[in-house]
């Protein structure tokens, strides 16, 4: 995982955040009929990828469409994604990688029964060793070790990192929601059903399903809130509240978080989604202020700037030239500014030029186009472009430096308005 080569050459970026949907909590179905469904993660294409145990296959889910992804697999169960787009799932005793062109390898052997399977950000593979109850862990030389093991762990399944990189697991057999420091010590931290199928954690909240057609969501000190699910079997929709399930099992938060995606056992069962409603919109404020980056343009970045009692916004833009002014490498500045209302700003877009290095020479500074921010949380926004010569475009943005979020998520504090558990 290469996610921080960063600096030496400028600023990069890739997304991640906190969002968001409008209106209250709903559920969705983004397919049905296969049934058996089991570990899912959202991959860097914006597909659901979906484990099926009994079929000893991987789905593709694209706008609904469906697809085998990897077969040939034996009981595979939990998947993930590392950050050059390497895709894993447990499969029995072994870990197995299939690269972005399709080569598929044993990333690590000797597990009992692997399920979940989550990254650090040193590039470390966790592993929810079902039969063994224990968390092993897999440098990438492939080295496996064990984390931890006995305790509180009985059938751990989900596995999941909050954003101080704890690690979490959710065991299956009683419920219990583990949290371990780095040196694999665990903490009970809430045990909301009699089995937990997997966990995710998105904007610090930890969401789980349970044996019971319900999924929740837990904070970080242990409280408990319904977020879907009656409890009855069914393939009803609509509100989340009010929504049915067959067997949920799987889950998965988009990487703007405003979706939970949850898998179904059951036979007919499918691909969920559940739309999280407003209640945790996010609003620009001066903690978004720093240095933000964009990994497909490596050395090209963005500093921003935002004052809070004017509600006025500033960006300086650091990229390349375009094909049409002859992408001979040469650097581009640009700066935009404009006033923010709620996680948005629409701002004017300029050209500085004319100014020598360490040279008092006068810059001309002119309107070349427009530019919008998009904020879906304190870590990830997206960035819109519309030039007047005509060259338009979109891509997401994320903060330089990890951890450097603590300001803007204390002005911007994340409500819990789910339904009280029961």
């Amino acid at each position: 995982m290469n996610l921080r080569k960063i600096l030496a050459a400028g600023m990069l970026w890739v997304a991640i955040g906190i969002a968001g949907s409008a209106g209250a909590t709903t559920v969705s179905t983004i397919t049905t009929g296969q049934g058996g469904l089991d570990g899912l993660e959202v991959g860097p294409d914006g597909s659901v990828y979906v484990s099926q145990p009994n079929g000893n296959r991987v789905f593709r889910i694209t706008d609904g469409d469906v697809q085998t992804f990897l077969s040939n697999l034996e009981f595979p169960l939990g998947t993930v994604f590392d950050g050059d787009g390497n895709f894993y799932v447990s499969s029995s005793q072994r870990v197995v990688q299939r690269t972005p062109d399709g080569q598929t390898s044993n990333y690590a052997t000797g597990f009992s029964l692997a399920a979940g399977l989550v990254f650090d950000e040193g590039g470390d593979l966790f592993v929810a060793d079902y039969n063994l109850s224990r968390i092993s862990r897999v440098t990438p030389d492939g080295t496996v070790s064990v984390f931890a093991s006995g305790g509180e762990i009985n059938g751990p399944a989900g596995v999941a990192f909050d954003s101080q990189g704890r690690l979490y697991t959710g065991n299956f057999n009683d419920g219990k929601i583990i949290r371990f420091d780095g040196d694999g010590n665990q903490t009970l931290i809430a045990q909301p059903g009699n089995q937990v199928g997997y966990i995710a954690i998105g904007a610090d909240t930890i969401y789980a399903t349970l044996g019971v057609n319900r999924v929740v969501t837990v904070t970080l000190d242990g409280t408990i809130n319904e977020l879907a699910g009656t409890g009855q079997f069914g393939t009803s929709d609509g509100d989340a509240a009010a929504a049915t399930f067959l067997g949920t099992n799987g889950i998965t938060v988009s990487p703007d978080l405003g979706t939970v995606y949850v898998s179904e056992f059951q036979a007919g069962g499918g691909v969920r989604a559940i739309t999280l409603a407003d209640d945790n919109a996010f609003e620009i404020n001066q903690g978004v202020s720093g240095a933000w980056f964009y990994p497909v343009t490596s050395g090209s970045g963005l500093l921003l700037d935002v004052n809070p009692d004017s509600a006025f916004f500033f960006a300086a833009w650091f990229t390349y030239a375009n094909d049409s002014e002859g992408a001979d490498g040469s650097t581009r500045w640009y700066t935009a500014s404009g006033d923010y209302q709620g996680n948005a700003v629409d701002a004017m877009l300029f050209q500085s030029s004319g100014g020598r290095f360490d040279d008092e020479a006068a810059v001309d500074t002119v309107p070349v186009g427009t530019m919008r921010f998009e904020f879906s949380g304190c870590n990830a926004a997206t960035v819109t472009y519309a030039f007047d010569a005509g060259d338009t475009g979109e891509f997401p943005i994320e903060r330089v430096i990890p951890g450097t979020e603590a300001l803007c998520q204390a002005l911007a504090p994340v409500a819990e308005k789910a339904m009280p558990f029961r």
